[in-house]
Formats: C-alpha cells, sequence, structure tokens
C-alpha cells in the first residue's frame, strides 16, 4: 500500500457472512452476526464480528443482539466523549450486553446460556485502536506504511476441542481488551469459520496471502463506508466450494482499509 495521511478520515470496507454448509444440512440459521460503521463525529471506525454458539439455540439472536448493542454504545458514547473508552466503560458496556440477552432470554422462557456468542471487535482512531474480544476468531491489521499483517487479538480455545468463551459466561465473561498505539491502516476482523484459512495456527500469525487476496480489490475501491458490490462478492467467496472445502462452519469477516 502506498503512504497514507496520518489524519486520513475516511474507510472503504467490505463485510458478509456466510451459513455454513454443517448449518445448511440441518436447516439452521446463520449463528454468525457483524456491524461496522465510521462515526464521523470522531473520526473512528467501529467493527464487530460475533460468532453463536452452535450448540446454543438462540446463538444467532445473541450474536445480532450483540453487534446491535456495541454499535449503538460506541455511537452513544462519541457523543459525549473525545476519546477512547476506558477499561472500565468497555466492562460496563459487555454487563449492558448481556443484561439485554437475560431480557430477550426471560421472555422466551430461556437460559441466557442458550443466546451464547463470540465478539471480536475494534475501534481503530487517529494514532491507535482498542480490541475487545471474548472467545475465538480474530483481530488483524496493517499499521501505516507497513506490508506486515499482524496478530491484535488471537483466537481463545478452551481446554476441550472446539470449545471457547461466551458472552454469557457465568459468572463473568473472560474480556481480553487490548490497545496499540500505531495507526492502523487496514482492519480485519474474522470468525472462527475462517481461522483454518487466514491463521497459521502453529506459527500463531495470519496466513498473508489470505489477507492479501482480499485485500486488493477494497484498495482499489472509490467507494467511501461500505462497498456494497464488493461486500457481494466477498458473500459469494465466502460461500464458494474452495471455502466449504476446508470449513463447514458459518463465517462472518470484515475488512476495512483507510482512505
Amino acid at each position: 500500500m502506498g503512504r497514507r495521511k496520518l489524519n486520513a478520515t475516511s474507510w472503504t470496507w467490505v463485510a458478509a457472512a456466510a451459513r455454513g454448509t454443517a448449518h445448511a444440512r440441518m436447516d439452521a440459521r446463520l449463528q454468525d452476526a457483524y456491524k461496522c460503521c465510521f462515526i464521523e463525529n470522531s473520526g473512528s471506525l467501529f467493527a464487530i464480528v460475533s460468532d453463536g454458539a452452535g450448540s446454543a439455540i438462540r446463538g444467532g439472536e445473541g450474536a445480532s443482539l450483540s453487534c446491535r448493542t456495541l454499535s449503538s454504545l460506541v455511537r452513544t458514547h462519541y457523543e459525549h466523549n473525545r476519546f477512547a473508552p476506558s477499561d472500565e466503560t468497555i466492562h460496563s458496556w459487555i454487563d449492558i450486553v448481556r443484561a439485554r440477552i437475560d431480557e430477550a432470554a426471560l421472555s422466551r422462557g430461556l437460559k441466557s446460556r442458550e443466546f451464547a456468542t463470540t465478539i471480536v471487535c475494534a475501534l481503530s482512531y487517529t494514532g491507535g485502536s482498542t480490541f475487545i474480544h471474548i472467545g475465538d476468531g480474530c483481530a488483524v491489521y496493517k499499521a501505516v506504511n507497513s506490508e506486515e499483517w499482524v496478530c491484535a487479538s488471537w483466537p481463545h480455545h478452551g481446554e476441550y476441542a472446539s470449545s471457547t468463551n461466551f458472552i454469557t459466561d457465568q459468572p463473568e465473561p473472560i474480556i481480553r481488551i487490548s490497545r496499540i498505539n500505531v495507526q492502523i491502516d487496514v482492519l480485519c476482523l474474522l470468525t472462527d469459520g475462517l481461522e483454518r484459512l487466514a491463521l497459521e495456527l502453529s506459527a500463531q500469525r495470519p496466513h498473508r496471502p489470505f489477507f492479501d487476496g482480499l485485500l486488493r480489490p477494497v484498495t482499489n475501491s472509490k467507494m467511501v463506508g461500505r462497498d456494497s458490490t464488493l461486500s457481494q462478492q466477498l458473500a459469494k467467496y465466502l460461500d464458494s466450494s474452495p471455502i466449504n472445502a476446508r470449513t463447514d462452519d458459518d463465517k462472518a469477516l470484515i475488512l476495512a482499509v483507510r482512505k
């Protein structure tokens, strides 16, 4: 990528999710969700992907509810603050999401764990970014004027195969908050279904060919904000035979480029 201005405040992004073949065979709904938005009064980009637990009957609803609620909370934060949220504020946001899930579960006569979901969030602003992560999935970025893909937050897997943490965990979830003080030019968030394609798991690093292939069309896009045409193409790619041959899980991905 070429040199970019440090005071740039516009982004182009693509975002999509696709149902995995395992869920399609069972005629189960898509369990992954996502949200991406630019907050003009702060010059910040907020992105989140969420993966509803396959073992939870309302995992997809938990994922959608988490994305909508956290996006709204971030917007409200910047209506009253100029700076990035503190760890205390972030923990309060998670408490609010959990309360919303509790309300949704109660209204349906269910336990909150039936809405179990992971979250990977990024809030990128001039000079730095904050990442909020519960469970698996991953956040990857490229710093300004750098060609290196860096993992900002690695997937967390539990003691047993295919296990992880969820926002509904009791008595409270394991929340990982990380901050970097470098400007990000490219940001990518993805859910668990893409880990085997996007990450070199043994080396614990991003698989560069995967991300470079996705980046080129977004870098060349003339759109500001969400490129809907490229997002539709991304959705088809996520549901393509080459991808489905390597993963049968749902998958969601957001890729954003600072312009």
